[in-house]
């Protein structure tokens, strides 16, 4: 990892350290990589060039205003006077005055109604808000204890009462049944749903005291400042009435300093105004791209993180093309195309085992709306293309989406094998043009994580390995729930897809930490949904776009 993002680390460390990965993590071997310089100075400078001029040109142009604005105003005073030695002041109190009236003491301000309560409210909330920020300043949303103390509804309360009256019954039922039996399986059910739905209740309660507290300081401010003008009024009020001794002074001769602008001649001016202008436009971009917190390159991602990066995938508009999934089969020599390839041809390079490959592959990613699914459908298609035997299986039983990209039906999927319903025969779907074998998913989101750990589904990835030579899952999500971690046992790579400009790394990190901490899975990055536009200005390459031609 590069010393420039070493100073970002403070967002993963953020994270919860319990899935967070391990201070001794040694990352798995990846390809040997240059050096990381994306975020040093010169490379930053090229790719905002145009930045870096625009807002040197402005700063020039203000400098130059201000010098002939100051110039002109200032002319007519630039002359020096010295009549005489200067001498000390004399001064002499006035006859009638002998003494000094003293500053009567400022009274104690006193609050108004407003903003006693609005005080009062702020620091409530600020009390309850506190008991969820941790020692470095992150928020920690599953704080049991600090939840049961500060959150408060009626919904809450009764979510609550549920879940014990249900863990109670997976006790009973549990003395009583296997883990397998139909009433163990929906009792368990029932206690994941309501544990859900007390996650989703806490987190819209801390949402909202999040909300209320800004509101709340956001108003006591304002009430704070125009006390803190009305006593500074007051106060210069009382200091006009005040009566002081007159003081009767013999001025000595003075001596007029010319400021820096008349010092300087109008050359020298303009050479330093060229100068602050360009260190302006120099430390503006710098600061842009040190601050931010995603990422634009494979190269920034893989040494972020210690993990390759296989591949860069360039977005593609869904409005020019209805069904993305036929797009690479239309458009054989598209840069997506290209970049697929590489992605394939990648995971052969890389593969441990030069005879077997890595056949059985998992794709997934931190949040929703990255790709996945598509991926999977892409590089499985082409796959196919090439006069490989390769199978593609819906994996995400939560929101299944792989029969809608294929123009398949799912009334016969993986669930109903996993559920004994139908042989593995009738559930594969052969009628692809690309020659694509798929398995097909079906919503069932109470008992997903029973269905995918099941010993019935490691039998299916044991017997398609013998049939195949490619087999790509997609899958949820890692953040909502465990089905990709269920699901990796079994596999042999991890493809871990991440949001061009878009994914956090905070984000990120905790997604991979699941995998890094619970399980010796080989784990690539590929970075999605790439701007290519953008991209090109950024200065990563002179890349093509057929899209936009």
């Amino acid at each position: 990892m590069s010393q420039d993002y070493k100073d970002n680390t403070d967002l993963a460390a953020s994270a919860d350290t319990s899935a967070g990965l391990p201070e001794t993590y040694q990352p798995l071997p990846s390809p040997s990589l240059p050096p990381d310089t994306t975020n040093h100075l010169f490379p930053i400078l090229r790719r905002r060039k145009m930045m870096v001029l625009g807002i040197s040109l402005l700063c020039f142009g203000t400098c130059l205003m201000i010098i002939e604005n100051k110039i002109s105003t200032d002319s007519p005073r630039i002359q020096t006077t010295i009549s005489s030695p200067i001498e000390a002041p004399r001064t002499t109190e006035h006859p009638e005055n002998t003494q000094i009236n003293k500053k009567p003491p400022t009274a104690k301000p006193q609050h108004n109604a407003h903003y006693i309560e609005a005080e009062k409210l702020y620091n409530d909330l600020k009390t309850h808000l506190s008991a969820f920020i941790n020692k470095d300043g992150s928020i920690d949303f599953y704080n049991e204890k600090n939840a049961a103390h500060a959150l408060h509804s009626e919904k809450l309360t009764l979510l609550l009462k549920q879940q014990k009256t249900l863990t109670n019954t997976v006790e009973t039922l549990s003395k009583r049944y296997g883990e397998k039996h139909p009433k163990m399986i929906g009792a368990r059910a029932k206690l994941a749903a309501i544990s859900a739905q007390i996650t989703e209740e806490r987190e819209t309660l801390l949402g909202q005291l999040i909300d209320d507290y800004i509101a709340a300081k956001t108003k006591f401010d304002a009430l704070k400042l125009k006390e803190q003008k009305e006593q500074e009024e007051r106060q210069q009020q009382e200091s006009r009435t005040v009566k002081t001794t007159p003081i009767y002074t013999e001025k000595a001769p003075t001596v007029t300093s010319a400021p820096l602008l008349t010092i300087l001649n109008k050359p020298q001016l303009i050479g330093l105004s060229a100068l602050l202008s360009l260190l302006l436009g120099t430390l503006i971009p710098v600061i842009i791209e040190r601050c931010r917190k995603t990422f634009i390159n494979g190269q920034q991602l893989s040494h972020f993180f210690g993990l390759p990066c296989y591949a860069l995938i360039p977005k593609t508009d869904s409005e020019k093309h209805k069904n993305l999934a036929d797009y690479v089969l239309n458009n054989p020599a598209s840069t997506l195309v290209e970049a697929l390839h590489s992605l394939r041809l990648n995971i052969k390079l890389n593969s441990p085992s030069s005879e077997a490959g890595d056949k059985v592959i998992l794709v997934t990613s931190s949040k929703a709306d990255e790709g996945k699914t598509m991926l999977s459908t892409w590089l499985a298609r082409l796959a196919a293309k090439t006069g490989e035997r390769v199978l593609l299986i819906d994996a995400n039983l939560r929101d299944p989406s792989v029969h809608k990209a294929l123009n398949g039906k799912n009334t016969l999927s993986l669930v109903e094998y996993l559920t004994g319903k139908a042989t593995l025969n009738k559930v594969i779907d052969k009628t692809d043009t690309s020659g694509l074998h798929a398995i097909y998913g079906r919503s069932i989101p109470n008992s997903v994580l029973d269905l995918l750990s099941s010993d019935k589904m490691g039998a299916l990835l044991r017997e398609v390995r013998k049939s195949y030579d490619l087999i790509i899952i997609d899958t949820p999500s890692c953040l909502i729930n465990a089905d990709t971690r269920a699901l990796s046992p079994h596999a042999d790579l991890l493809l871990y897809l991440v949001g061009w400009n878009k994914t956090k790394r905070n984000v990120i990190h905790k997604g991979l930490s699941q995998f890094i901490s619970f399980s010796r899975i080989r784990t690539a990055l590929i970075l999605s949904n790439i701007d290519i536009k953008k991209h090109i200005e950024y200065g990563y390459g002179e890349v093509i776009c057929e899209d936009e031609a």
